[in-house]
Formats: C-alpha cells, sequence, structure tokens
C-alpha cells in the first residue's frame, strides 16, 4: 500500500466527520459496488491507485449525498458520467470521482488513472494540463476550508460555504504589510524619515468603519479597509496608477454618490444583497503637477467594448472610476475577490487564468493580488519612487 493512498483515505474519512447528520454507519463497500454496476470498469482499475483508495475510504448512507458544499461523494454509477460530452475516445481512463453537488451539472473532481492527479472540470472544454494536481491537495484544502469555517452546515441548506471568514481578512492583512514593507525600503533616501532605509511606521488606519459603513461598503471591504494601515511617508501609489482613499476623496465620490446614479440603480433594482455588492477598494488615479486626477473609464474598440453590456462590469463601477474593485463571488466563497478596471474598460489585468482544482472558479484573491504587487515591487519589476510606485499598469 503506498503512503500516497493512504494519507488521501485519512483524509477522505476525516471529512466525513463534517457532515450533518453525522455517519453512524460507515462501510468500505465501493469496489464491491464497483464491481457489481461495472464490471467492465473495475477489471480496468485492477492494480491502480484508484482501485486502492476506493478500498479503503468509507461509504454511507444519506438522503444528502453532499460530500462538500460543492460536490458529492464517489459513486460507481457516476464514475463515467463525464463520458456523456464525446471526450471518452480522446481522454481514456479518467473517473469522474466527486460529482458535482448541483445535480444538474455535469462535472466535478475528475481523477486520471494514469498520472493519478485530477481537478475540477465542467465540460466542455477538458482541463489543461497545468490545472492537474494531486487528489491529496485537493482533499487538503477541503478541510483546511472546513477548517477555516469556510464550509459550514446550515440548518436549512445543508452543507454550504460562506462568502468569507475573518482568517481571509488576516490573510489579506498580512500580504497589505509586506507590500508596505517592500516599498517603504524602496523609497528614495530623500523621502526616509526614519534613517535607517526606510520610512517611518504609519499606524493610521485607511478609513474607518463608521465612514466605510455610511458609504454602504461591502463588510469585508470595510473589515480589510478599517484595519489596514496607511502606506509610509508621502507614499500615495501602492502599485502603478493606484492609489489610496482619503477620508475627502472617499466621502466626494462615495457618501455623496446620487442615489439616482446609474449603479445604485441598478444594484436596487437586481435587489442586490450587502454580500454581493462590488466595493472600490483602491482607486486609480494619475500623477499631475498640480493635482491628482481620477482615472474614469472609456471604453476602446475590441476587447472593451463588452464593458457596458448587460453582463459587463461597468454598471458596477463607481462613477465610472477604475481601479482595484473587491468582486465578491459568496456562492464558491470568493467574497474577497478582486478585480482591476482599467480606464480602458478591461477588467482582466492580474487575473487568474488557470481552474480552480477543488471547486468551481473564483477570481483572483486580494492576498493574491496584493502578493503578486509585492513581487512586481521586490523583484524590481516596479520602479518606487517618493510617491511610492512609479508608472501606469499598461
Amino acid at each position: 500500500m503506498s503512503s500516497q493512498v493512504q494519507t488521501c483515505a485519512t483524509l477522505h474519512n476525516a471529512l466525513l466527520h463534517n457532515l450533518s447528520p453525522p455517519i453512524t454507519s460507515p462501510r468500505r463497500d465501493l469496489p464491491f459496488l464497483l464491481q457489481t454496476q461495472n464490471p467492465g470498469l473495475y477489471t480496468e482499475l485492477q492494480g491502480t491507485q484508484l482501485l486502492e483508495f476506493l478500498s479503503l475510504i468509507d461509504n454511507y448512507d444519506s438522503p444528502d449525498t453532499k460530500f462538500t458544499p460543492h460536490v458529492r461523494k464517489p459513486d460507481p454509477a457516476a464514475f463515467l458520467n463525464y463520458r456523456d460530452f464525446d471526450v471518452a475516445d480522446e481522454y481514456p481512463g479518467h473517473i469522474l470521482l466527486y460529482p458535482d453537488a448541483e445535480s444538474g451539472n455535469a462535472g466535478g473532481v475528475i481523477y486520471d488513472t494514469a498520472t493519478d492527479l485530477c481537478t475540477w472540470a465542467v465540460f466542455p472544454p477538458w482541463p489543461r494540463a497545468e490545472e492537474w494536481v494531486p487528489l491529496e491537495m485537493v482533499l487538503g484544502k477541503w478541510l483546511e476550508l472546513w477548517e477555516k469555517g469556510k464550509f459550514y452546515v446550515d440548518d436549512e441548506e445543508g452543507l454550504a460555504v460562506r462568502s468569507w471568514v475573518q482568517s481571509d481578512v488576516d490573510e489579506a492583512l498580512e500580504a497589505w504589510e509586506g507590500l508596505m514593507d517592500a516599498i517603504a525600503q524602496r523609497l528614495p533616501a530623500s523621502t526616509r524619515a526614519d534613517g535607517d532605509g526606510g520610512a517611518t511606521q504609519v499606524t493610521e488606519p485607511i478609513l474607518g468603519r463608521e465612514q466605510l459603513e455610511r458609504g454602504g461598503f461591502h463588510p469585508f471591504a470595510v473589515a480589510f479597509l478599517e484595519r489596514a494601515r496607511r502606506p509610509p511617508g508621502e507614499v500615495k501609489f501602492v502599485a502603478p496608477g493606484i492609489g489610496i482613499w482619503s477620508s475627502i476623496s472617499f466621502a466626494e465620490a462615495v457618501e455623496n454618490e446620487p442615489t439616482s446614479s446609474s449603479r445604485r440603480t441598478y444594484l436596487t433594482r437586481a435587489r442586490f444583497e450587502p454580500e454581493q455588492i462590488p466595493s472600490l477598494l483602491f482607486p486609480a488615479i494619475e500623477p499631475s503637477k498640480t493635482d491628482r486626477h481620477t482615472r474614469v473609464v472609456d471604453p476602446t474598440e475590441g476587447e472593451a467594448d463588452d464593458f457596458d453590456r448587460d453582463w459587463g462590469f461597468g454598471k458596477f463601477t463607481l462613477g465610472r472610476r477604475a481601479g482595484v474593485y473587491l468582486y465578491p463571488h459568496p456562492e464558491v466563497g470568493g467574497g474577497d475577490g478582486v478585480v482591476v478596471v482599467e480606464d480602458s474598460g478591461r477588467d482582466d489585468w492580474g487575473q487568474r487564468t488557470e481552474r480552480c482544482a477543488w471547486g468551481p472558479g473564483y477570481p483572483t484573491r486580494l492576498v493574491e493580488m496584493l502578493g503578486m504587487w509585492r513581487e512586481m515591487v521586490e523583484s524590481g519589476s516596479w520602479g518606487v519612487g517618493a510617491e511610492g510606485v512609479v508608472g501606469w499598469w499598461r
């Protein structure tokens, strides 16, 4: 027995402890059920790590077959459901191990018996090579989401996912501190105030909770901005062309936004819940000799033409301002997702291109984007001047 298979089986069985109602009579009969229902497939899987894994995991009877909020438990009757999409001949040797929890969606976590790797897939298209990961990583991620409180048992819905939890805020704040330190260490000597290779530590938060709540900001945005400290010294830019709110600029743009604005009108008409509303975390601003002007979106031809369409991001922008928006996807636990909206209308800068291996996709997380910014500063790809990161992101 391989240690990898044993580890995966241990993780799978540990996940069962989170189910409600609790599993009372687990049994290990999946190989028997597979042999009974599909003897040909059972024969094909002889000697594979997958069949060994199936022999070590607990099966159970339950009216709710959800294993996590997004997948159902392994079911031999569903192992070959991916073949409904005419991919069996091109991609043989695969098993739909954890089907999508939504019965109408054909997909879920698919397992490659040749490589012993797996990934989340909703067909078509077929997942790319770089999107496949070890099963241990997927099971470990699910267990981590339970431990963080992202997965939980709802009294009415059963297994469910929280949009965001406190650890999401803490991770983003840690990434922000790393970015602030990276910028401070690279400020010109003439702007350093501590005489020791950096700028004086600032403890003042970007904005206060009361002002953020008056502005109707998303709860995650409030939790982050009320604790994230302002940049050191005279720093105004935390990424190329990306600034931070001041109390004055926030009041002018957010608190004084007309109730008749297209954004507010749309959100009211669509009946958006607070956990669904995008919020402008970091406005895009443009350096000027006399003032700093907000970057306003003016869609260009081509890829940005979708900006003002019904499905475009334009309806969510605050006064058509460019910048970094919190773009929550609460249904997949993506309450900390972000998107960068350029003044051209494009909104794909810094977004991940690969699919999530352990569940439905979601936007780039704030902690991930801040981490990318820090790497750009530390590598020298982005320069740092007296006012912070220089240039424009394009």
